[in-house]
């Protein structure tokens, strides 16, 4: 449905990385022990925590796989992995929106002449925040997704004591919705109609 190997933005490089790509994989994994530092998963689901050897980060990163499209952030100049996005329900039966209750126009993930939901989630190594990386990769998105012939509802998920983090999301036009009743307390949903 979508055509997403790579998308560039002025100083990032957002590549997809498919599960069967070896190399990248065990880079990824390599990687992963770093970017997944307490701060950056402290707001994530117990399963992303406490990633600390080489062999849960193989096991962590395949069960992303299998959740959905993995994309590395790399600074083209260094070839240096900073960060991990990970979008459900562009394509290969992961789901995209559970309820119709999260997104204002109701829609829900499909193919067709209905619009789809797409669920943006995205990391940063600890070492790379404060310097707009998150809002810069977040803003390719919406640009990427703004020029698909189909309407797109992408929503993201943000802790409310993460004030970094729904900052970023505001920023990129991304406004509150209602919040679907199976999601945690302490969870808000935003969302950009494009």
């Amino acid at each position: 449905m979508f055509d997403m190997k790579s998308i560039a933005s002025k100083r990032l490089v957002l590549s997809h990385c498919l599960a069967t790509n070896i190399p990248l994989k065990q880079k990824l994994a390599a990687n992963a022990t770093s970017l997944l530092s307490a701060k950056v998963v402290k707001s994530l689901p117990k399963t992303w925590q406490g990633i600390n050897t080489l062999a849960q980060a193989k096991i962590w990163l395949d069960a992303r796989f299998k959740e959905s499209e993995v994309f590395s952030i790399e600074i083209p100049t260094s070839n240096e992995i900073i960060g991990l996005v990970f979008i459900h329900g562009i394509g290969g039966g992961r789901s995209g929106c559970a309820s119709s209750s999260c997104a204002s126009s109701g829609n829900e993930s499909a193919v067709g002449n209905r619009a789809l939901t797409v669920h943006l989630g995205y990391l940063i190594a600890e070492n790379y925040w404060g310097k707009g990386y998150a809002s810069e990769v977040l803003a390719a998105l919406v640009l990427y997704f703004s020029m698909q012939a189909q309407q797109v509802t992408l929503m993201a998920g943000v802790e409310n004591d993460n004030f970094a983090s729904i900052k970023v999301l505001q920023k990129c036009g991304f406004v509150i919705c209602e919040q679907p009743s199976q999601v945690k307390q302490g969870s808000l949903f935003y969302q950009q109609i494009v």
